[in-house]
């Protein structure tokens, strides 16, 4: 029984299948221009990423071999001046209140 239903739909399926829409029209020459183009200009900028796409790719395994020599010639950034999280808060601070009288109260200056 289960055989036959499942025969019943296949043979459904590809009636189905074998029928053509009625109401569409075919393409014009217009059309096909248009959907040429499209396609001309998608096939166009996959070639300008997969381009991209090994570029960086390149730069990736230039900038890995310059972190490695850096490293290895204790040229790197330890020891530098750079400024906390905190730091760098406070002075954005100061930049908004500048100019209220409020920074002067919550920011007074070293003398």
């Amino acid at each position: 029984m289960v055989d036959e239903k499942e025969e019943e739909k296949t043979d459904e399926n590809k009636e189905k299948k074998a029928e053509k829409p009625k109401n569409i029209e075919p393409a014009t020459e217009e059309d096909e221009k248009f959907i040429e183009d499209n396609i001309s200009k998608a096939n166009a900028a996959a070639a300008r990423l997969e381009a991209a796409n090994k570029e960086l790719a390149r730069l990736t395994k230039v900038q890995e071999r310059l972190e490695v020599e850096q490293t290895l010639s204790g040229k790197t950034s330890a020891g530098t001046n750079r400024r906390t999280k905190d730091e760098i808060a406070d002075e954005n601070a100061r930049k908004m209140l500048e100019g209220t009288g409020f920074g002067e109260d919550l920011f007074p200056t070293k003398e």
